[in-house]
């Protein structure tokens, strides 16, 4: 359990699709989860379904008993590569000199909220990001 740090490729199988993402089995023992934001194109073009074997990025654990990991298909993630918008990798921009840390964007589309973890929400079409809840302002209201 100690080597199963995040950042590392694994080895998985699909044990069940839900409407939000997926269920995996990893390294034959642990359990991981898929969020439907990180669901990657699947490169043969068929639905995703349980059985299937696929490669994943573990993003985080949870601390509990056993522990349970968090998991990205992004291809970007995958291939531990910088995204790029508006085109090819090679023409398009990456997304960090695009987008750099603390820039402000005005203008974004809340496409769906996850309940107690942040919105989803469209930057620019075609580019989606994440707001985790602790980003939220704190109300001005009184209770």
């Amino acid at each position: 359990m100690t080597s199963i740090l995040p950042g590392i490729l694994v080895q998985s199988l699909i044990t069940s699709v839900r409407s939000n993402g997926l269920n995996l089995q990893i390294l034959g023992f642990f359990e991981g989860t898929v969020d439907q934001f990180h669901l990657g194109l699947d490169s043969s073009a068929e639905p995703y379904k349980a059985g299937k074997k696929l490669k994943a990025r573990v993003l985080y654990s949870f601390s509990s008993t056993p522990p349970r990991f968090v998991l990205s298909l992004k291809e970007h993630v995958i291939g531990l590569c910088a995204k790029s918008i508006g085109g090819e990798s090679s023409s398009g921009v990456h997304i960090q000199e695009a987008y750099p840390i603390g820039k402000i964007l005005e203008g974004v589309t809340v496409l769906r909220t996850e309940e107690e973890r942040g919105l989803i929400v469209s930057v620019q079409p075609g580019l989606e990001g994440f707001v985790h809840v602790s980003r939220f302002p704190l109300s001005d209201c009184s209770l």
